[in-house]
């Protein structure tokens, strides 16, 4: 088996921002050449409902694609530190802190705080912490991508069936509103 290709595995991977990208899908069907217009209104319904399983499926496999471009990227990111830089809490900070957390509560005292002029540092969860190895941050953010993935694609999934649904009764509705019409005079309107 071949290697992969130099290019491929220097290829820049920018971290993912965001998913929103995942319902552009590609084009199943050629826009310019002619199409039947649906016979009625449970034609287009149906149309309708299969666009939107298959367009469905396709930003499923689009979400996964980006998901494992992030993956790929995190465990680059994780090979390529020389050392691990210090970030997050200093031991001794960790200890005060821990201390004061511990520390009996004392009615008399005054625990106002003025904060305006403080500026807290901001944990900073892209880089490993004090202490863990680049393997050992790499896996944690792949660990933590995977559990964003499966919220994302689930959260997507549970939207387009919602879709889907409100698609599916009104085909309902509509069959049925076809059904009555042809066995009656006309249709019986009931909603």
């Amino acid at each position: 088996m071949a290697a992969p290709a130099k290019k491929d595995q220097d290829e820049a991977i920018p971290p993912l921002q965001s998913v929103a990208p995942s319902i552009w899908v590609q084009l199943q069907e050629d826009l310019t050449a002619a199409f039947e217009d649906p016979v009625n209104r449970a034609q287009y319904l149906k149309d309708s409902l299969a666009n939107l399983d298959l367009h469905s499926k396709e930003v499923q496999k689009t979400l996964l694609y980006m998901f494992h471009l992030e993956k790929k990227r995190l465990i680059r990111e994780g090979r390529k530190f020389p050392g691990v830089p210090q970030t997050g809490l200093s031991p001794e900070e960790t200890d005060a802190m821990l201390a004061n957390m511990e520390a009996p509560y004392q009615p008399d005292r005054d625990y106002s705080l003025d904060i305006s002029s403080l500026q807290p540092r901001q944990p900073n969860f892209a880089e490993p912490r004090e202490g863990e190895t680049p393997r050992e941050w790499s896996f944690k953010q792949v660990m933590r991508l995977v559990e964003g993935a499966i919220n994302e694609v689930r959260q997507y999934g549970a939207h387009a069936d919602g879709v889907k649904q409100v698609y599916s009764d009104a085909l309902k509705r509509e069959v049925e509103r076809d059904e009555a019409f042809a066995t009656t005079d006309g249709p019986t309107y009931n909603q």
